[in-house]
Formats: structure tokens, sequence, C-alpha cells
């Protein structure tokens, strides 16, 4: 049997990852990719919740993906530094 006869073809479903070719997945370009993970990165931040204070999370008041309102509490703080 000939090596060369069982190797894909160059032209097949890897075609795309030949030097000098633009990646592409599902026919879509990177470019339009990159522009998606922004949007979902842009999300990520709008969720993301931030403390004004240091400290360490002593107790944890809401489960994990658990849906809460404005100013219910998330967890309670403690400050190292002054114990």
């Amino acid at each position: 049997m000939d090596v060369e006869t069982t190797r894909p073809s160059q032209t097949g479903r890897a075609a795309h990852l030949l030097p000098g070719r633009p990646a592409r997945r599902r026919g879509r370009p990177v470019e339009a990719g990159r522009g998606q993970l922004a949007e979902q990165q842009g999300i990520l931040e709008r969720f993301a919740v931030k403390s004004p204070l240091d400290g360490v999370i002593l107790t944890r008041t809401v489960e994990l993906g658990e849906w809460v309102n404005v100013g219910v509490p998330l967890y309670t703080l403690v400050d190292l530094d002054q114990l």
C-alpha cells in the first residue's frame, strides 16, 4: 500500500490550516470571532461583581448562578489587617 494514497487531500477539511491561507471556522473568518469575543468580554465586564473594599470573603450569602437584585448582600468581607 502506498503511504501517499492514505493521506487526506489538501483540499479536504484541513485545507484551511495550510500556510498562507486565512484561518476559518465553519466558513467564518477569525476576525468575526474576535468581534464576538470582544462583545462577550464586554458583557462579562458589565456583570462582574467588584467590591469597593479590600478583604477576604468570610461568608457567601448566595450560590453560584443564583439571580440577585440590586442591594442584596452577596458576601460578608473581613479585613485581615484589622484583626
